[in-house]
């Protein structure tokens, strides 16, 4: 069960998987620790939710969108969604665009 949940919070994502499990592996975090706290600026991937986090204040267009797509709400910004799936935080075509972990749903629904 542990091993779905973190696989659905960082959508697979081999840096993130890595860094969290090494995380848990070198007792900084226990699991629940890691789920709680992964999804915040300093929590342990909060360096890669910042980077992230800053190109999408610098492309407003794909900060909206990703907004949307956080939101369940139909984007249509074909540009943006191409932007925002070429940097791997969505997944899927026009309608059906969705996040792909969790974990930039949680981070950035606070952030945007």
């Amino acid at each position: 069960g542990q091993v779905k949940t973190l696989m659905e919070m960082v959508g697979g994502h081999p840096y993130l998987l890595r860094k969290a499990l090494y995380s848990i592996a070198s007792g900084e975090y226990t699991f629940e620790e890691l789920l709680k706290e992964a999804p915040e600026d300093d929590g342990p991937l909060g360096d890669h939710l910042r980077r992230h986090l800053l190109g999408l204040q610098r492309i407003p267009e794909a900060g909206d969108t990703m907004k949307e797509v956080i939101r369940n709400k139909p984007c249509h910004d074909t540009d943006a969604i191409h932007r925002l799936r070429a940097v791997g935080l969505v997944e899927g075509s026009v309608p059906d665009i969705e996040p792909t972990a969790q974990i930039y749903v949680e981070y950035f629904k606070e952030k945007l």
